[in-house]
């Protein structure tokens, strides 16, 4: 079995360098100063280590109205393995049947991709960055447009993949609901500048820190939520509510 570290999920508000951090990473950005190891190796100077990566981008950032099913989508992640202007072989296709078993869809192969669910639709990104048996998967927000059910079944999957030696790094605003899934919370606001298991890293200074302004958790309902405060009115975050904050302070 594959050695992996512990799951960690990177949090911050827009804009704070989630994304900016992840790209370089993936060795799509150079640094302006230092260097960006992965696998203790300088991502710039050895390219082939993304080989070893599996990344899953931001759901709103496929088209889903493109005539391609769901075997097909997949198979795109083999596509440099492949070959440009080569056809796929017997073993391509092998693969993506293996890995639409491993998440759950294999009897949807078939169907296009935009008469997916959300949750499905977030899975068969999953599946694409899986197709090459990666030591790490990098996932941007993979809760987005996605139900609190389904969001913890993906949840439940990422735990499943790391069991198998898979190394997980997952950005995500619902740090009341993913700290119970990982090990590790790194906070970002221009730099990380909290690392730590998330019983010890998520505090209110850290919201505060964070977000630039005081924060807190509200634990109401079944979904914590953080508030951040501005001078007035009150900025929500993770699905709060102006009728959510009325309902905090009645008697």
């Amino acid at each position: 079995m594959k050695q992996s570290i512990p799951i960690t999920v990177l949090t911050g508000y827009l804009g704070s360098g989630k994304t900016t951090l992840l790209k370089l990473i993936l060795g799509l950005l150079k640094p302006t100063s230092g260097k960006v190891l992965v696998f203790g190796k300088n991502i710039n100077d050895h390219p082939n280590i993304r080989k070893r990566i599996g990344y899953v981008p931001q759901i709103s950032k496929i088209d889903y109205s493109f005539p391609i099913n769901v075997e097909d989508f997949v198979l795109t992640g083999r596509y440099a393995t492949i070959g440009p202007g080569r056809l796929p072989h017997k073993h391509d296709r092998s693969a993506v049947s293996e890995t639409l078993e491993k998440i759950g869809l294999q009897s949807l192969s078939t169907i296009q991709i935009g008469k997916l669910s959300g949750g499905q639709r977030q899975r068969i990104l999953i599946a694409r960055a899986l197709i090459n048996n990666p030591d790490m998967l990098i996932l941007d927000e993979p809760t987005t447009a996605v139900d609190p059910k389904n969001s913890e079944s993906l949840y439940e999957l990422l735990l499943t993949l790391h069991q198998q030696g898979i190394t997980i790094l997952t950005v995500s605003h619902d740090i009341g609901v993913i700290a119970q899934y990982v090990d590790a919370i790194a906070c970002v606001n221009r730099k990380v500048f909290v690392h730590d298991r998330p019983e010890n890293g998520i505090t209110d200074e850290t919201l505060t820190e964070m977000y630039g302004r005081e924060a807190a958790f509200f634990h109401h309902g079944i979904v914590p939520h953080i508030v951040v405060r501005r001078s007035s009115p009150v900025h929500y975050c993770s699905g709060e509510t102006a009728e959510d904050d009325e309902n905090h302070h009645k008697p």
